[in-house]
């Protein structure tokens, strides 16, 4: 969450899913933040969090 405020953005963590190799956030964004202002960030946050790769998911159908 540090990260993505960094690069202003207020979300909530509201579900997490480990998995062997992936692990998955789930993230509820706060009034009014676009989410193709999160998806813009991409290359910024897997720098940021010093990962080759990100996969941004949104919207989620029926959440």
């Amino acid at each position: 969450m540090q990260t993505l405020a960094h690069f202003g953005v207020e979300a909530t963590v509201i579900g997490q899913i480990s998995g062997p190799r992936v692990t998955r956030y789930e993230l509820q964004l706060a009034p009014g933040t676009k989410v193709a202002k999160v998806a813009a960030l991409k290359d910024d946050l897997s720098y940021a969090l010093a990962t080759t790769e990100i996969r941004i998911l949104a919207p989620i159908p029926g959440k």
